[in-house]
Protein backbone atom coordinates (compact mmCIF):
# COMPACT_ATOMS: atom_id res chain seq x y z
CA UNK A 1 0.00 0.00 0.00
CA UNK A 2 1.43 3.74 -1.16
CA UNK A 3 1.28 6.12 1.26
CA UNK A 4 -0.56 9.35 0.41
CA UNK A 5 1.52 12.42 -1.02
CA UNK A 6 1.63 15.29 1.17
CA UNK A 7 1.37 18.79 -0.86
CA UNK A 8 3.52 21.44 0.23
CA UNK A 9 3.35 25.33 -0.95
CA UNK A 10 6.80 26.83 -0.59
CA UNK A 11 6.29 30.68 -0.71
CA UNK A 12 9.96 32.35 -1.32
CA UNK A 13 10.78 35.37 -3.46
CA UNK A 14 14.68 34.95 -2.81
CA UNK A 15 15.16 32.70 -5.92
CA UNK A 16 18.47 30.44 -4.22
CA UNK A 17 16.81 30.24 -0.53
CA UNK A 18 13.98 29.13 -2.40
CA UNK A 19 15.54 26.87 -4.51
CA UNK A 20 17.91 25.31 -0.83
CA UNK A 21 14.53 25.07 0.80
CA UNK A 22 12.72 23.05 -1.97
CA UNK A 23 16.04 20.77 -2.46
CA UNK A 24 16.41 20.24 1.14
CA UNK A 25 12.39 18.89 0.93
CA UNK A 26 12.74 17.02 -2.38
CA UNK A 27 14.47 14.36 -0.68
CA UNK A 28 11.92 13.40 1.43
CA UNK A 29 9.45 10.62 -0.27
CA UNK A 30 6.23 11.26 -0.77
CA UNK A 31 6.23 15.23 -0.68
CA UNK A 32 4.48 17.40 -3.77
CA UNK A 33 6.28 20.37 -3.26
CA UNK A 34 5.24 23.79 -5.45
CA UNK A 35 6.57 26.95 -5.20
CA UNK A 36 5.77 30.25 -5.54
CA UNK A 37 7.49 33.94 -5.23
CA UNK A 38 4.63 36.06 -4.83
CA UNK A 39 1.29 35.89 -2.39
CA UNK A 40 -1.47 36.11 -5.02
CA UNK A 41 0.11 33.56 -7.20
CA UNK A 42 0.11 30.74 -3.90
CA UNK A 43 -3.53 32.31 -2.94
CA UNK A 44 -5.05 31.62 -6.50
CA UNK A 45 -3.67 28.19 -5.75
CA UNK A 46 -5.11 27.23 -2.72
CA UNK A 47 -8.10 24.93 -3.89
CA UNK A 48 -5.02 22.80 -4.40
CA UNK A 49 -5.40 21.95 -0.86
CA UNK A 50 -1.87 22.00 0.57
CA UNK A 51 -1.57 20.27 3.35
CA UNK A 52 1.78 22.29 4.76
CA UNK A 53 2.51 26.23 3.12
CA UNK A 54 6.23 27.40 4.04
CA UNK A 55 5.75 30.99 4.83
CA UNK A 56 8.08 33.86 3.86
CA UNK A 57 7.13 36.52 6.31
CA UNK A 58 8.81 39.31 3.81
CA UNK A 59 7.20 39.00 0.40
CA UNK A 60 6.86 41.47 -2.26
CA UNK A 61 3.52 41.92 -2.41
CA UNK A 62 1.94 41.29 0.72
CA UNK A 63 2.39 40.81 3.98
CA UNK A 64 3.34 37.40 5.47
CA UNK A 65 1.01 38.10 8.09
CA UNK A 66 -1.63 38.41 5.97
CA UNK A 67 -1.05 36.14 3.79
CA UNK A 68 -1.13 33.62 6.92
CA UNK A 69 -4.38 35.26 8.36
CA UNK A 70 -6.13 34.33 4.39
CA UNK A 71 -5.04 30.82 4.29
CA UNK A 72 -6.19 30.28 7.83
CA UNK A 73 -9.51 31.70 6.75
CA UNK A 74 -9.48 29.58 3.92
CA UNK A 75 -8.95 26.40 5.57
CA UNK A 76 -7.82 26.49 9.17
CA UNK A 77 -6.34 22.70 8.81
CA UNK A 78 -3.63 23.74 6.54
CA UNK A 79 -0.69 23.54 8.61
CA UNK A 80 2.12 26.63 8.24
CA UNK A 81 5.76 26.83 8.69
CA UNK A 82 7.03 30.33 9.11
CA UNK A 83 10.50 30.83 7.44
Amino acid sequence: MTKKSRKIFLIEDNRTEGMLLKLSLGSIENLEITTFSKGKDLIDNLNQDPDIVIVDLMLPDISGYELIKIITEYDPNIRMVVV
